[in-house]
């Protein structure tokens, strides 16, 4: 009998969430404005990326390593609006891969290497230290931009091991 209310209730939230969103309102997390340009890169509670595609640029030309950098939509919403902010991200990876990229923190004006992207390593993180530290740590909003800049500008997956998943 309880599983027959708990399926019920969920059916009826389900219909209630198509009946209140207007068509398309839950694809917008996806793209801003439903904007294939700007798709969004990670998000967590109020605040959104959102990366701008045409933007996007590599440099291989430099000995050591290969510079990707892509300008970004911060989008941040309240009960008393919404702000959006453009800003500039840049990446850095040795050019054979065999190290995890780095993103560049304006603020420490310094270097920040993203630790590999392992599933179970995360599951293991996430369960030990919370999402919180695992966004902190794991530097998600830097590093799912990252696989989109790489994406956009070398035309294929950045190669980790998630397959598809998004921790």
């Amino acid at each position: 009998m309880k599983s027959r209310f708990s399926y019920l209730a969920f059916c009826l939230l389900a219909m209630a969430l198509f009946l209140i969103y207007p068509p398309g309102a839950l694809a917008a997390v996806n793209n801003l404005d439903d904007d294939p340009n700007y798709p969004a890169t990670y998000y967590h509670a109020n605040y959104r990326e959102y990366v701008d595609l045409s933007s996007c640029a590599w440099d291989d030309t430099l000995d050591d390593y290969d510079v990707y950098s892509a300008g970004y939509i911060a989008y941040t919403f309240s009960p008393e609006g919404e702000s959006r902010r453009y800003l500039t991200r840049s990446f850095r990876q040795v050019k054979d891969g065999s190290e995890p990229p780095q993103f560049y923190n304006a603020n420490t004006q310094e270097w920040i290497t993203i630790p590999v992207y392992d599933r179970n390593e995360i599951r293991q993180y996430k369960m030990d230290k919370g999402y919180l530290g695992y966004i902190e740590h794991y530097h998600a909003y830097a590093y799912f931009m990252f696989k989109a800049v790489y994406k956009e500008t070398r035309g294929v997956e950045y190669p980790d091991n998630l397959e598809g998943e998004i921790p």
